[in-house]
């Protein structure tokens, strides 16, 4: 790869699976439907931190 007009960074990585279920569901990625349902709630009580700058 080469980029003539600014410096660009790759990262590769791999690894053995894990074979578990994963449940994808807009940012969040978990186990379950009831862990997105947590990770949701956690988000909007503020749980996460403060937003980014």
């Amino acid at each position: 790869m080469r980029s003539h007009h600014r410096r660009s960074k790759i990262l590769v990585y791999s690894g053995t699976p894990i074979r578990e279920e994963i449940v994808p569901h807009g940012p969040f990625v978990m186990n379950s439907m009831e862990e997105i349902r947590q990770a949701y709630k956690d988000y909007h009580e503020g749980k996460f931190g403060p937003p980014a700058k």
